[in-house]
């Protein structure tokens, strides 16, 4: 179980409680923390039920995030464009040291948090001034507006930033109304929610979910829990259909039409039942059968790898921790790195829902109930309340894993989690049975055990996972050729479709190992967990 807190000593505790090897063993940050930079401050951001909603706005925050710190990098680079500010004022490369650059990335995330949830600023206040010591009194933070200093480059970030991310489509904090995250949209589910059956077995159904807040489970179609003690019963809404509206970065609106994905094939027809042989009732007959193996007590494996995968901060996010450290990144490296992930994540994430909300395909437990295949089925994970086809998470691990190779320059991963006796977060103490240590020695294995864990979970067909894959490689490499070229000093406006070119020099995106600082190691480790 996660738990977050801020401060360096919970920072060392959780890494260590979650991936035991390879070892992560960054100090703890001694001397001036403006060595350290932030990172204990987004262990507790990330933590708050307005950023844990759902993956969705988690990418959306993630990506914010990296935003301000690629922008303080580039404002100081003299070829590089910026993000929020296209046009941004360039100030000499000498006053962008890491001291610098890391005041810039606490000024700008500290007021970029401030407006994602505004109001709760005091525990923030209390990490800048208390661990940075760093100045956020209002006549200070007044004194700025016009001053060139990094601190105030910092906040004039994160005022842009936000309007990129916090104002924008996705409805962060309701300002379209209908509250934080609301679908401003009118999505309509296409068929009623349950217990109604009568559907459209091809299309998504809102489940029923009756949840027990204790155990951390959710039991479908179970009338029986509805207004028991300690459970509470909800009718699925799908989730932030409006993602789909925002207009993607690091892949170009004319590129968006390039990238497709075939429509589902293994239809319902008046021929399916749950004996017969046609393609709708296989693919349903092959999730049944994957739980059932994840289930039987020696599947120990199947089930820290649907339970790894399921949480994108221990899955997608520690990694980055590995990664930055095995190859030696500094902080300039670093925060190429970061972005590119937590942008192409996002575009991502915005391309996959656009994809579910047209063909909105039903889910597996929708399909198998209705085929009436087994009336005790249970998927081992929960069923999020999103449609079917493509697979979010399949998509989202091909991305990650395209665009690490390619910014590397090599699929080699060499990454493994260790998950011990009894720390299953959905049956502590029970699973797993024995030690198990998860291996993923290259990226293109770490997506695809991504993929499969879905299916041994029961919360989707294969057709997804594969279709997913092949999304999220096309979205990976876009994205990585035109992070190059923002790099190089072009900036393509989505809105108006074009691209504005500055002074494009070949920069590269990984020339090389150089040591790692403090300040950047704790970086890795925050924007790690944020993910």
């Amino acid at each position: 179980m996660l738990v977050f807190a801020t401060g360096t000593s919970m920072l060392v505790g959780l890494v260590a409680a979650q991936v035991t090897k390879p070892p992560l063993d960054f100090p703890i940050p001694t001397g001036d923390p403006l060595n350290t930079n932030i990172g204990p401050l987004w262990l507790q951001a990330v933590n708050t039920p307005t950023f844990n909603y759902n993956v969705t706005s988690l990418m959306n925050v993630v990506a914010a995030v990296s935003t301000c710190w690629y922008d303080c990098w580039a404002i100081y680079d003299p070829v590089a464009s910026c993000v929020s500010i296209p046009n941004c004022a360039k100030r000499p490369a000498a006053e962008g040291t890491v001291r610098d650059i890391n005041i810039c990335m606490s000024y700008s995330t500290y007021t970029l948090m401030n407006q994602f949830l505004p109001g709760n600023s005091a525990p923030w206040d209390g990490f800048m001034q208390g661990m940075l010591r760093l100045n956020v009194s209002a006549p200070y933070l007044n004194s700025l507006k016009e001053a060139t200093t990094s601190a105030a480059i910092g906040v004039k970030v994160g005022n842009a930033v936000s309007d990129m991310y916090v104002r924008n489509e996705l409805n962060a904090v309701g300002d379209r109304g209908l509250g934080p995250y609301g679908d401003w949209t009118g999505f309509v589910a296409p068929n009623p929610a349950e217990p109604s059956m009568d559907i459209d077995y091809n299309l998504w159904q809102p489940l029923r979910e009756h949840i027990n807040a204790s155990a951390r489970s959710t039991h479908y179609l179970d009338a029986s829990f509805e207004g028991k003690p300690g459970v509470i019963s909800r009718t699925q809404t799908h989730v932030t259909p409006q993602i789909a509206k925002i207009p993607t970065f690091l892949v170009k609106s004319s590129e968006r039409a390039s990238i497709t994905i075939p429509p589902p094939s293994k239809l319902f027809s008046k021929n399916s039942y749950s004996g017969s042989n046609d393609a709708y009732v296989q693919q349903a007959r092959e999730v049944v059968d994957a739980v059932a193996l994840t289930y039987k007590d020696d599947s120990d494996y199947r089930r820290a790898l649907a339970e790894h995968n399921e949480n994108k901060i221990v899955s997608l996010g520690l990694p980055l921790f590995y990664i930055s450290k095995k190859n030696k990144f500094d902080l300039k490296t670093f925060i190429h790195y970061v972005f590119l992930t937590d942008r192409i994540l996002l575009d991502t994430a915005i391309i996959a829902w656009d994809y579910k909300l047209k063909f909105k395909a039903v889910r597996p437990i929708t399909a198998i109930h209705a085929l009436n295949m087994s009336e005790s089925f249970t998927t081992y994970l929960n069923t999020m309340a999103h449609a079917e086809y493509p697979s979010g998470s399949s998509t989202l691990c091909q991305a990650y894993a395209t665009v690490a190779s390619q910014f590397l320059g090599t699929d080699e991963f060499g990454y493994y989690a260790n998950y011990t006796p009894g720390s299953s977060f959905l049956f502590p103490g029970k699973y797993p049975i024995k030690n198990v240590n998860l291996e993923f020695p290259t990226f293109s294995e770490m997506a695809k055990g991504c993929g499969e864990s879905r299916l041994m979970a029961g919360v989707h067909f294969k057709d997804s996972i594969e279709v997913g894959w092949s999304l999220g490689a096309q979205v990976g490499k876009i994205g990585v050729k035109n992070f190059e070229d923002l790099v190089a000093g072009k900036y393509y406006d989505n809105k108006d479709d074009k691209v504005v070119e500055y002074k494009p020099v070949q920069t590269g995106l990984y020339s090389g190992a150089v040591s790692m600082s403090f300040g950047s190691a704790l970086i890795v480790a925050a924007m790690g967990l944020l993910l």
